[in-house]
């Protein structure tokens, strides 16, 4: 649908489906990262005498602490995802109301 038919049919509240979702995902998701990767820098060689190795280092403490973080809030991204995605017409079952 465009944007015309979205505020014709379902007014601002359509555009923002999701969005209180997505706002509760990314503040664990954000904090996940940060904790997790302040505590792996300490366990990868980011600096020192060699320090060719840094930044592989720092892209394996960065790519562990976002494996890490997505693990525990995907869940949480799958209902954003369905109620972004979700259409009262299309759907015959079931459908999302929110995060609870």
């Amino acid at each position: 649908p465009t944007i015309r038919e979205l505020l014709t049919t379902h007014k601002w509240k359509r555009l923002f489906a999701g969005n209180g979702t997505n706002c509760l995902r990314i503040l664990p998701f954000s904090a996940l990262v940060c904790l997790a990767y302040s505590n792996l820098s300490k366990h990868f060689p980011l600096d020192g005498m060699n320090s060719q190795w840094a930044g592989v280092g720092r892209m394996c403490a960065g790519a562990t602490a976002g494996i890490f973080a997505t693990t525990i809030t995907h869940p949480i991204d799958v209902v954003r995802a369905k109620l972004t995605v979700q259409s009262s017409a299309a759907m015959t079952g079931p459908q999302y109301k929110g995060l609870f």
